[in-house]
């Protein structure tokens, strides 16, 4: 299973083509079009599904499936947390799980934005988390900045939230470096390249470490000029047999 994480940084009809080279199973894509602004340029992405939520036709969140894989928003979505939505994928062989996409962003209340929301949410959806959840996306978030130690959230509580059930960052866990010493920048601010942030991730349950194959950072001269954001490509070797049947009725 091939999951990508994008920030596409807008008119991902334009972009699609990069990422289309890499095949991916899953693809979550922040600030790209709605399915009806696609079709509004008589642009197509051939895919199994595509679930977009936003405010703006131009700019919203994505979750696109490929190769067998479909995805739907869950049952317990709550909008509160608009742009963290919470998908059920099924694999080709009708095996489902919880993907978590995130998209942290600015709110019109300041207290509840970017790692606000993320915590917020983290502490909502948790009775639906299992080992067999991932959680990814763009957070924009970085234990750099945890500076005021007085705040309730930052990025340390949000780490503290996923540890509680056995979640890690896969690019941590894979290149062995500490939170806030990120050799691998995911964001260079206005394209420029002196000034490099780390601020996107993938978190699965530390139980299916064994089965990722391969996990990567895209490369600065590779993507710059299509985003301000570095893709991650994630790969494992199998799917989560996971079936949410009772907590979808529920």
């Amino acid at each position: 299973m091939k999951l990508i994480c994008w920030n596409c940084n807008c008119a991902l009809r334009k972009k699609y083509k990069l990422i289309a080279g890499y095949r991916p199973d899953i693809l979550i894509c922040p600030e790209s079009e709605s399915p009806e602004q696609l079709n509004h340029f008589n642009e197509k992405i051939t895919c199994t599904s595509h679930v977009w939520i936003g405010e703006r036709c131009t700019k919203g969140l994505s979750v696109l499936t490929f190769n067998g894989y479909s995805a739907e928003i869950a049952p317990f979505h709550n909008p509160d947390f608009q742009y963290i939505l919470p998908i059920i994928i099924t694999t080709p062989q009708k095996q489902t799980f919880l993907l978590l996409a995130v998209w942290t962003k600015a709110t019109a209340h300041v207290s509840r934005g970017y790692i606000v929301q993320a915590c917020m949410a983290m502490q909502y959806y948790r009775p639906w988390f299992d080992e067999n959840t991932i959680i990814a996306g763009d957070f924009n978030s970085n234990k750099l900045w945890d500076h005021n130690t007085r705040r309730r959230y930052n990025h340390s509580k949000l780490l503290e939230l996923l540890a509680r059930d056995h979640f890690t960052s896969l690019y941590h866990y894979c290149y062995r470096e500490f939170q806030g010493a990120e050799t691998q920048p995911t964001m260079f601010l206005h394209k420029n390249a002196f000034r490099p942030y780390h601020i996107d991730y993938v978190f699965i349950n530390t139980s299916k470490l064994f089965l990722v194959r391969d996990f990567a950072v895209g490369e600065y001269q590779d993507w710059i000029s299509a985003s301000d954001h570095m893709p991650l490509l994630m790969e494992m070797r199998e799917v989560f047999p996971k079936y949410y049947s009772q907590q979808m009725s529920a």
